[in-house]
């Protein structure tokens, strides 16, 4: 090269040193599968004659490492011959051993010779090599030339828990979680979704959505999960659960209250453990201690009182203290043993299953031992049935084999004792003739209430 190539090998210097970066970074990469990161490294430039790449030609290149940007020491040569140069770009491999050590700042010199040049040009200025390479270095650094290293770590030994598991752990000693009197904040999607806030008696756990909120100076509470933006779930009692759902809430001093779920439920101011089994709407009055409400807006306004409310959309409240409602628009049926039943008409005292030849099928209160059941006219049985001295005017209703009822009356008993083995005859009163057809036609159900 002659020296009108001079300049602009300089100027070209200036591209190669932008490339010295991503050559640097690409050296580490290519090492990364060996044992430590090594002292080699890959350099790359591109070099410009009068204003053009150098192309299709291979060149000699003298590298020289210093310790200072101008004169300083030299530490380190290395020399690459018949290096190819393909639109300028040529492409070295390094090495000059462990001078990296020190973490200082390293100089490279770079001089080419490509064929017509009589010897060899210096390129200036000195490339700056950037910390890249310093992995060597880390590669041996002391823990006591590390600033400032977390707690723990000062003793040499890795602290660390792993992703894949972790042995020899004791549960005295080990653990995840704070120190200080700090949450512990697990989250999903960059989102809070387990809260485990600390409290000297008891810490409060808060699931589901981010403010889901616990009252400060609470202590042992739960929120298991649920709520959204306009919709939280909170606890301002101690010991309080929520379960989940959306907007359900325990009020101030209703200590060990419980909603399970649903949505818009309430538990109101002193109502110590008091429930709301889930649903809609329900809510369990302030001072209602031991109150139950569930369904859909039932209330329980009384200390232990139990609501139980259907899909009806209506207010349904208890009346008394320590009182029991229930409201179900399509029947109770409550079975205590096989054969007693809660019905809508009242506890069935008796009943027995006809079949179409008028003889018993099965039955409740009667003797099964008597003769038969005997249709003797219309409206009128003969059951054995073992009912005493019920009184009043019990009623009764029919049932058809698909649990239909063609027809309700009311019992008219005759030759009625106080034997309670004694066979009744009766006849149904519904004010005129009782329209149920002959037994021998189907199979039907006395039901007497």
């Amino acid at each position: 090269m002659t020296s009108d190539k001079h300049l602009p090998k300089v100027a070209a210097l200036s591209f190669m040193v932008a490339l010295a970066l991503a050559a640097l970074l690409f050296g580490l990469v290519k090492l990364a599968g060996a044992q430590g990161p090594g002292t080699a490294f890959t350099y790359q430039g591109r070099l410009l004659q009068s204003g053009h790449y150098v192309n299709d030609v291979s060149c000699d290149f003298e590298f020289r490492l210093y310790d200072s940007l101008t004169e300083g020491n030299q530490l380190g040569y290395q020399i690459a011959n018949g290096v190819p140069v393909s639109d300028g770009y040529f492409t070295v491999d390094l090495d000059f051993g462990d001078v990296f050590s020190a973490g200082s700042l390293r100089y490279l010199e770079t001089s080419v010779k490509c064929p017509g040049d009589t010897g060899f040009t210096p390129l200036t200025p000195r490339v700056t090599l950037h910390p890249a390479p310093y992995a060597q270095y880390a590669q041996t650094v002391p823990w006591s030339g590390i600033s400032g290293m977390p707690a723990g770590f000062a003793d040499g030994i890795d602290d660390g828990w792993s992703l894949t598991g972790n042995g020899g752990t004791d549960p005295a000693t080990n653990f995840l979680g704070t120190t200080d009197n700090q949450a512990l904040v697990l989250g999903v999607n960059g989102n809070a979704a387990l809260r485990l806030g600390p409290d000297a008696i008891s810490p409060n756990v808060i699931g589901g959505y981010r403010d889901n909120s616990v009252t400060a100076g609470v202590h042992g509470a739960t929120i298991g999960g649920g709520g959204s933006s306009d919709a939280v779930n909170r606890v301002t009692s101690d010991y309080g659960t929520v379960g989940g759902g959306q907007n359900n809430e325990i009020g101030v001093e209703s200590q060990h209250a419980t909603i399970s779920g649903g949505g818009i439920n309430s538990i109101g101011y002193g109502a110590d453990y008091a429930t709301i089994g889930g649903g809609q709407n329900n809510s369990v009055a302030d001072y209602a201690d031991y109150a139950f409400a569930a369904g859909r807006r039932a209330k329980a306004n009384h200390a232990g009182s139990f609501v139980w409310a259907d899909s009806t959309d209506a207010d349904f409240a208890s009346e008394g203290v320590n009182q029991f409602r229930i409201r179900a628009s399509g029947g109770v049926d409550v079975e205590g043993t096989a054969s007693q039943r809660l019905t809508d008409e009242g506890f069935v005292k008796a009943w027995a299953r006809i079949n179409a030849n008028g003889t018993i099928a099965a039955c409740y209160n009667c003797n099964t031992n008597s003769a038969e059941t005997r249709w003797i006219g219309v409206g009128r049985y003969e059951v054995d049935f073992l009912l005493g001295d019920i009184g009043g005017r019990p009623r009764l209703a029919t049932l058809d084999t698909d649990g239909t009822t063609p027809v309700m009356g009311f019992i008219s008993l005759s030759n009625h004792p106080t034997d309670d083995s004694s066979v009744h005859v009766f006849t149904v009163d519904m004010g005129g003739a009782f329209q149920d057809p002959d037994p021998a036609d189907r199979a039907f159900t006395l039901i007497i209430y």
